[in-house]
């Protein structure tokens, strides 16, 4: 077992803008993959009142040394002022672990 890292953020419903930043993240070579959970529901409270919002979930697996990278390009391309990111690191199977390695590190700059 090898230890990758995974980046989780919440996006708007907003497909369009939601597919470009998930291309950049993977044309990039700084992610192996994005998944993308469609339609969770984020309830919090904003200027005292409960904001019920309809989200995407988004997961990126990623080298460890590109962390630094991928969030900062969430973070311009991200609508929200205070962007959910959350990182963490994760035991997969060697051979995953492989691909990720392979399938994110920069090929062309």
């Amino acid at each position: 077992m090898k230890d990758i890292s995974i980046i989780i953020f919440s996006y708007p419903n907003e497909g369009r803008k939601l597919k470009k930043i998930v291309q950049s993240l993977v044309q990039s070579w700084k992610v192996a993959c994005v998944q993308v959970t469609n339609y969770i529901h984020s309830y919090y409270m904003r200027e005292g009142k409960l904001v019920k919002k309809q989200e995407k979930l988004v997961t990126c697996k990623l080298l460890e040394s590109n962390t630094e990278a991928v969030i900062s390009l969430i973070q311009s391309q991200h609508p929200y002022e205070v962007p959910e990111i959350i990182l963490e690191k994760k035991m997969v199977n060697n051979e995953y672990a492989d691909w990720v390695e392979e399938s994110s590190r920069s090929k062309k700059k």
